[in-house]
């Protein structure tokens, strides 16, 4: 006899972004999730709206999540803990609290 044991995961293909992030987000702070592509994974950032935007753009530090919505590296200007961020495919917004 076999036993069916569900199998919740982090993200559902339905949704844009794994709703775990929203564990991440400080407060109920307005942030943007943008979605790229980073060495053949899907991987996410938050900007903080309030916080880390100055005149308009985006602050140059921000963490990035896995699926799993852990963070795999951070990637800035002071700080750069990603390889070859700089190839990463941006795939567009999946979140926009603006």
């Amino acid at each position: 006899m076999l036993l069916s044991v569900p199998f919740a995961a982090c993200h559902d293909d339905d949704e844009p972004y794994p709703s775990c992030l929203n564990g991440n987000i400080i407060g109920g702070e307005r942030v943007v999730i943008r979605k790229y592509k980073y060495q053949e994974k899907i991987v996410y950032t938050i900007d903080y709206i309030d916080r880390y935007y100055i005149n308009g753009f985006v602050a140059p530090e921000v963490d990035i999540y896995d699926e799993n919505c852990n963070i795999i590296c951070h990637a800035g200007v002071s700080s750069n803990t990603c390889v070859d961020w700089d190839k990463a495919e941006y795939l567009g917004i999946v979140r926009n609290d603006e």
